[in-house]
């Protein structure tokens, strides 16, 4: 896997064979470059949001939580159309 933080440790199980070769290990590393590419993802939605309410205040206050939450949830789903077309 190219740009493995992990390739330069050599982990072996407790019989003192190599995790390179063990299904789960790969499975890991894969979960890892998910979850990477989630947070990579997630770090685009927020730039597009501070871009967009930038001097707008922001999300208003709004006493009643349900409403507050619904506009949390639009803004969210917003940022998270706008970076899809842009990653197309």
């Amino acid at each position: 896997m190219p740009n493995d933080p992990l390739a330069r440790y050599h982990f072996t199980d407790d019989h003192g064979h190599q995790l390179e070769n063990c299904v789960e290990y790969r499975e890991l590393l894969a979960e890892n470059e998910r979850l990477r590419e989630e947070v990579a993802r997630l770090n685009k939605e927020a730039d597009w949001l501070g871009l967009r309410l930038w001097g707008t205040g922001g999300v208003p206050p709004v006493e009643d939580f349900d409403v507050r939450a619904d506009r949390i949830k639009m803004w969210r789903e917003a940022a998270r159309k706008a970076v899809e077309e842009k990653n197309g």
